[in-house]
């Protein structure tokens, strides 16, 4: 197998999660800026047929919506995983300096729902919607990112029943485990739509565990405040208990609300909003890292562009954390 080291430079730390540490880097051959997440396979011998099967979804992916897999290499106990760079950065860190405008939600979702269309319709599912694994490039473009908890649906099996996910973005039905589809993603892209705008998820003051057992018992989320009637209508046809009730990501793309989304261009401004507020903080950003790159020898990156690459743990930890949760 090729050596990673003599095709790719690796820079700046940009993330990290339990799997391993993200950097920003250059393919040597065409100066191309690329994303290398670098796993320690030996420390991770537990979750390796996890990371293989994320692998092996990435490399059937062929979408501008999602994040663009170039290829993986082992060196010595290490896995390079070598993806597109979204300079942009990761929606959820975006919301670090403000929740969105309507209209810079409207522009996330529609790009969201291009990327969840393209999945579905390869009868595949995200199984992990949430404002961390939405990355945007330089020029504003949207982009799905982190397919570690996918799920792969076929003729035979047209639902799952793995309890996997996030608990604040998980849909009621996935919760009880009584079978789940495509429009688990739907319920998460709502919840998601309600992040953007509010700056957090339903339930996030309480407890990740509290959170799962009030969800499927208490009735479906709704956007309260100054929204325009078409994102309250949208984010009420998302967030529907009765699974069957959700509209398909297809179908999402033609509401009134969706179909004015200005051009993802716009959200360059929104990135520039986030680079003056960091500049800003800067001290508080150099002493805040949440050690995702402590154990590096390269410098975490100074340019606001962490990504949040969470991946399961136990379930103890997940739970204390708010992270993935997999107890399928």
């Amino acid at each position: 197998m090729a050596d990673p080291e003599t095709m790719y430079t690796r820079q700046v730390c940009i993330g990290g999660g339990s799997f391993g540490t993200v950097y920003k880097g250059i393919e040597k051959r065409t100066g191309r800026l690329v994303a290398i997440k670098v796993i320690d396979v030996e420390s991770a011998s537990d979750d390796v047929e996890h990371i293989l099967h994320e692998v092996s979804i990435l490399a059937e992916l062929k979408s501008p919506y999602l994040t663009q897999y170039y290829g993986s290499y082992l060196k010595n106990s290490s896995l390079w995983i070598v993806m597109e760079y979204c300079g942009g950065g990761s929606c959820g860190n975006l919301l670090r300096s403000g929740a969105l405008s309507e209209d810079y939600v409207c522009v996330v979702v529609q790009g969201l729902l291009s990327g969840l269309e393209y999945l579905h319709n390869d009868r595949k599912l995200h199984r992990d919607i949430k404002a961390a694994n939405i990355l945007l490039d330089l020029h504003g473009q949207v982009k799905l990112a982190d397919f570690g908890m996918s799920g792969q649906l076929t003729a035979t099996i047209t639902k799952k029943h793995t309890f996997v996910g996030t608990p604040f973005w998980l849909a009621p039905e996935v919760i009880q485990q009584s079978g789940h589809n495509h429009k688990a993603d739907i319920w998460s892209l709502g919840i998601t739509a309600l992040e953007l705008a509010r700056g957090e998820p339903p339930h996030s003051d309480m407890h990740p565990m509290k959170a799962l057992f009030l969800i499927p018992k208490s009735s479906a989320p709704t956007l309260e405040g100054n929204f325009t009637t078409d994102f309250k209508d949208f984010v009420h046809r998302c967030l529907q208990k009765d699974p069957q009730k959700r509209p398909s990501a297809t179908e999402l793309l033609q509401h009134p609300w969706v179909r004015q989304a200005k051009g993802a261009t716009c959200l360059t401004k929104l990135i520039e909003r986030h680079e003056q507020w960091q500049a800003a903080h800067q001290e508080e950003e150099d002493t805040d890292g949440n050690g995702l790159c402590n154990n590096s020898p390269e410098k975490k990156s100074e340019e606001g562009d962490s990504w949040d690459f969470g991946t399961t743990g136990t379930i103890a930890q997940q739970a204390n954390n708010g992270d993935n949760v997999d107890i399928g």
